[in-house]
């Protein structure tokens, strides 16, 4: 079977993987999702040597035939996972080299039933959460990218280091209020300018002691 042009795989790769054409860009190490749009919005265009590389290094599993000539099936093998399925683990304190250039590999991937959609996985450290997270506990996150805040959730907030929040509520433009679940910890603010990502939580692993 051949598919019909390289947009056309572009964007079934962006469909199988549940991507889109930013993050697409991101996890190739682009800056700007230019090149990926012009790609797949122009079936007449063809991908440079470049590319095809930083595609087949992304998804190791991808059949490089198919990528580039469009034969045969999308993953050189039928047992192979969607990576869909898998959520990379982190530990929390390597998170915040994320989103620079260097980006650092998983730890380990989970796959957790019903959770599919999450990006990350990471753990908690302290008890400031507690006893809604406790530490220790994983924490199953989703980068909120367009979608709106609610407030009184708990989130993973990406500023200067990762923290693990309620979010109460955006006083102005230029903040956000969060607060813990320690009681002896008051609510604070935190400028939006100094946020680079933010994922809500969407669920929770915990581990019992024996």
């Amino acid at each position: 079977m051949t598919t019909n042009s390289f947009a056309d795989r572009l964007n079934e790769l962006i469909y199988y993987y549940r991507l889109n054409k930013n993050s697409l860009s991101q996890k190739l190490g682009f800056t700007a999702n230019t090149s990926i749009t012009r790609l797949a919005n122009h079936p007449e265009r063809n991908p440079s040597f470049e590319m095809i590389g930083l595609i087949l290094s992304a998804f190791p599993e991808i059949s490089a035939r198919w990528l580039v000539l469009g034969e045969g099936k999308m993953l050189e093998k039928d047992e192979v996972v969607a990576r869909t399925q898998w959520i990379s683990y982190h530990k929390l304190d390597s998170l915040s080299a994320l989103n620079g250039d260097d980006k650092p590999a998983p730890l380990d991937y989970l796959r957790v039933s019903g959770f599919t959609d999450c990006d990350i996985a990471t753990d908690c450290l302290g008890d400031s959460m507690a006893p809604k997270i406790r530490p220790g506990d994983i924490i199953l996150c989703k980068g909120i990218e367009d979608k709106p805040i609610i407030f009184g959730e708990p989130y993973l907030i990406m500023a200067s280091e990762p923290i693990i929040r309620y979010i109460k509520g955006a006083p102005n433009n230029d903040v956000y209020k969060v607060g813990t679940e320690n009681p002896r910890i008051d609510d604070y603010e935190i400028k939006r300018s100094e946020i680079t990502c933010i994922y809500r939580i969407k669920g929770i692993i915990r581990r019992e002691s024996a």
